[in-house]
């Protein structure tokens, strides 16, 4: 068919591009152009530049020469430098007030661009530490306050509303970071993009990290946990903010001493551990710089929780005699004594296992043995346990004993689950107490 009989047949109704309803694109794309609209942005000159232009203002100030022997352009980009080599120029004595007379001798518009690349550089450094620091932010304030421009209203406005220039300016974003976002707080704020990553932010991040551990004292703030979760999960950029150890911390040393319910907190929290920094018993890479204490709990969780699972698996392949072991053992661990465990599946088991949401890595593969028959290797002070299902006895050793198997490896062998030393128990008659007696007599537990 020629194009002229392409043309001349053609209805609109045979057009097979469907037109979206309305754009599908265009809102994100005028939310994102609205906040870069709506936030301060500011280019910093090259490395290079910015070692030259530091150069030049303190061979100045060492030669006592006058700030306004300098070039103009020098003058409106020394901002950048404030904080920057191996000494303070805001630190140099009567530097900052030199600079602040000449600011005063500018026009509004030009004043203006300097203040704003002030409170940028402010807040990108947040010197907290700098003698000058309270002082200028002081300045700083009382300057963007007498302006007349919109823009530097605008900071001035944003600097009073979320305490920038003020002590507790980061105790305020970390409120808003763990309730509205990274994104969100940092808009609010007018902080383009490069200001995510400011040190007023990571300031921020700190306090936030100290605030939610601060939360997580109480069963009521169970939506702060899923919102950092949330966040972290979704944004790259607060994963770089958080630090894997004192993220870690602050998720767990408040349970220390004390143990939430699986619903609130412990389940939460434990999972999200697993999937970004994985199991420190198997894989404690992730985990270097965390608290000793932190790991213990998190360890502490992992060993009910694998005692959980295994009993759930058991009860599908173990005779109903199991039961009696389950909650023979279920006492111990209620008592917060059971230090290490790990769970060794049988070829049954393991299909079993697949059926549940059971990390593969978080049980070992059992061969040598009978196909329905699986362990648990425990710890219970210096005691190790060996508990055998179906007709296998329960083997109690010292943890110093050479034939003893470690914990946490992928696979074990039946023989050397069964170690010739130690005391073996059969499940037969007085078994419990028989095993009790024992585990009181090398460890005083009872």
């Amino acid at each position: 068919m020629s194009l002229r009989d392409c043309l001349r047949y053609w209805r609109p109704e045979s057009l097979t591009l469907a037109m979206p309803p309305q754009p599908a694109k265009l809102p994100a794309l005028c939310q994102v152009l609205a906040q870069s609209v709506g936030t301060v942005q500011r280019v910093a000159p090259s490395p290079l530049s910015l070692q030259e232009l530091y150069d030049s203002i303190w061979d100045c100030h060492l030669q006592g020469r006058p700030l306004t022997s300098l070039p103009i352009r020098t003058l409106k980009q020394a901002p950048w430098v404030f904080y920057y080599g191996e000494q303070n120029l805001a630190d140099a004595a009567n530097f900052l007030v030199q600079y602040f007379q000449w600011l005063e001798s500018l026009s509004p518009l030009r004043q203006g661009r300097v203040l704003i690349l002030l409170w940028y550089v402010l807040m990108q450094k947040y010197p907290m530490r700098s003698p000058s620091f309270a002082w200028l932010c002081h300045r700083v304030d009382s300057a963007l306050a007498a302006s007349t421009r919109i823009k530097v209203q605008n900071v001035y406005k944003a600097c009073q509303d979320y305490a920038l220039l003020s002590a507790d300016g980061p105790d305020l974003f970390a409120s808003d970071l763990l309730t509205q976002g990274l994104r969100e707080a940092c808009v609010r704020r007018l902080f383009s993009e490069e200001l995510f990553a400011s040190q007023f932010v990571s300031h921020g991040a700190e306090f936030a990290q100290s605030l939610l551990s601060r939360a997580l004292a109480s069963p009521d703030n169970i939506v702060l946990l899923q919102n950092f979760i949330a966040q972290y999960e979704r944004e790259e950029s607060v994963r770089h903010l958080f630090p894997k150890s004192s993220t870690i911390n602050a998720l767990l040393l408040p349970f220390v001493n004390k143990t939430p319910t699986e619903e609130i907190y412990k389940g939460p929290i434990r999972d999200f551990l697993l999937r970004h920094f994985k199991d420190p018993r198997v894989d404690n890479r992730l985990w270097h710089g965390a608290a000793t204490a932190a790991l213990a709990v998190m360890e502490r969780w992992l060993v009910a929780a694998q005692l959980q699972d295994f009993f759930s698996i058991l009860r599908d392949t173990a005779e109903p005699a199991w039961q009696e072991r389950q909650r023979f053992w279920s006492r111990y661990l209620s008592l917060g004594v059971i230090r290490k465990a790990w769970v060794i599946l049988g070829k049954e088991a393991r299909v079993a296992a697949k059926q549940t949401t059971l990390p593969r890595n978080s049980f070992a593969d059992l061969t040598g043995a009978m196909a329905n028959q699986s362990v648990l290797l425990m710890q219970i002070d210096s005691l190790i346990i060996i508990e055998w299902s179906h007709s296998g006895a329960c083997r109690l050793c010292d943890e110093n004993d050479e034939s003893v198997p470690d914990f946490y490896l992928d696979g074990y062998s039946g023989p050397e689950l069964r170690p010739p030393s130690g005391m073996a128990v059969r499940h037969t008659g007085n078994w419990q107490l028989n095993i009790t007696q024992y585990i009181y007599q090398q460890t005083g537990i009872r």
